[in-house]
């Protein structure tokens, strides 16, 4: 009997190392800032269950483990108080864990709550294949109405017909939800007619062209999401160079200028393909005082438009 107590001592108070596939305890320890490395730590205070991989671990003592109370993920089981509960992937953790994920966000990266891989304090918008910190190009163009020019001191307006535009540029997530973008864009429209105080119309033949380049901020408002549709809002500025040219066969008018321009967005788009993004977008673009040069003399104006474009983002 006495044998028998002491072969079970020796065997209970043994430190054994476990065999490939069981599971080992990591003490309490500093958090390791790489997730895939073989002692890897949620936290400073909260133990983690691994799975022993090969070779095993030379760090780590052998204990049955309890009855798990966290969600399995691939390599550990997240023992925090939440249990994990709202995770549907285990890989991306709880929201709450110093190293988790978006609980809502899954597979999508390994900050907490406040962290930018998730976009908001609370963790509700899903990054999907936008992450924060991805980078993308585009190309768009569509419809774009130039306002009336309208010359006070003489009561004269220039209206015109419709016109284009079209742009491109490269564009990058700095989170979930915020992208910036640096885009050049073209506009033409033909001009119309000339009305003086309302009356005697007079055709006119010529353009107005304006090249724009500027920076654009716009916040994806993911919690809106319908369909797999996502709306946006934004805004930006820039510069523009303005050249128009008019003539009602006798008359000249002209606008050869450069000034600050502004412009607001709303739009939506929709993930195509695991690269491709797909967008419709309104758009309001105006600009300070540019000269504009009549046969009588040059008189500040302001060149206002707006627009539909369609466009496609494809990430790099």
């Amino acid at each position: 009997m006495f044998a028998r107590i002491l072969i079970a001592t020796v065997v209970v108070g043994a430190t054994a190392i476990p065999a490939v596939g069981q599971q080992y305890y990591v003490p309490d320890q500093p958090a390791n800032s790489n997730r895939n490395a073989p002692n890897y730590s949620l936290s400073d205070t909260q133990p983690a269950y691994r799975q022993v991989a090969t070779p095993v671990p030379t760090r780590g003592v052998y204990t049955p483990p309890a009855e798990p109370t966290g969600t399995v993920g691939s390599s550990y089981l997240n023992q925090d108080a939440a249990g994990c509960a709202g995770s549907p992937n285990g890989n991306c953790g709880c929201a709450g864990s110093p190293h988790g994920g978006c609980a809502a966000t899954p597979g999508n990266g390994w900050g907490d709550g406040a962290s930018s891989d998730c976009g908001s304090s609370s963790c509700g918008d899903s990054c999907g294949m936008n992450m924060a910190g991805s980078r993308y190009r585009k190309v768009f163009g569509g419809w774009n109405e130039a306002y009336d020019i309208n010359v006070p001191q003489t009561g004269t307006d220039f209206s015109f017909r419709s016109g284009y535009a079209m742009g491109a540029g490269i564009g990058r997530y700095l989170t979930c939800n915020l992208r910036h973008e640096m885009e050049v864009v073209y506009r033409n429209n033909s001009v119309n007619e000339r009305s003086i105080g309302g009356a005697g119309n007079t055709p006119l033949s010529g353009n107005i062209n304006a090249f724009s380049a500027g920076n654009v901020l716009l916040y994806d408002l993911n919690r809106l999401s319908v369909g797999g549709i996502t709306p946006y809002v934004g805004g930006g500025i820039g510069g523009v160079y303005v050249d128009a040219d008019f003539s009602d066969g006798v008359n000249t008018y002209a606008i050869s200028d450069k000034a600050f321009a502004y412009q607001g967005i709303l739009g939506a788009q929709k993930q195509m393909s695991s690269r491709m993004t797909g967008y419709a977008e309104y758009r309001f673009f105006g600009t300070t005082n540019l000269d504009f040069e009549t046969p009588l003399a040059t008189y500040d104006v302001t060149y206002q438009t707006h627009g539909v474009f369609v466009g496609i983002r494809i990430a790099r």
